[in-house]
């Protein structure tokens, strides 16, 4: 236990603690057959970060690239992903794109659902100041 190790929840990491972490483990067993881990042609993972200042965006792109294509090439990588034609693991790549534009199709997906919620708070704020427009009347 060295001075500046950070403890989150009951647990003290090191003086270097991951990048990012994932606690993809549990998923599976929490959502058996339905599980995102078990859909190898399901696209759903977003993994955000930042970069440290001066690190070149196509460069951490590269070195990403190239760890994905190892670790898919491994015989644990291709079996963790269900890669049973090898064919397929060249074209697996990753992309380092800016936050500023969101998660993917997030915002389309949450479009409608936010403009209900935006209209319901501004009816429900026009009859708080109708009742207090009434009230200094009164």
């Amino acid at each position: 236990m060295g001075i500046g190790a950070p403890e989150f929840f009951g647990v003290r990491l090191t003086e270097s603690p991951a990048d990012f972490w994932l606690p993809l483990a549990i998923e599976p067993a929490a959502k058996g057959e339905f599980s995102l881990l078990n859909k190898p042609n399901l696209h759903w993972l977003y993994v955000m970060g930042r970069l440290k200042p001066g690190i070149s965006p196509t460069h951490v792109e590269s070195k990403v690239a190239l760890e994905l294509q190892q670790w898919l090439n491994s015989g644990e990588g291709a079996s963790s992903v269900g890669y049973s034609d090898r064919s397929r693991i060249s074209k697996q790549r990753a992309l380092m794109l800016p936050a500023a534009g969101g998660v993917g199709g997030l915002a389309q997906d949450t479009r409608k659902g936010l403009r209900l919620l935006m209209a319901l708070s501004s009816v429900v704020l026009l009859i708080a100041c109708a009742n207090i427009a009434n009230l200094l009347l009164a």
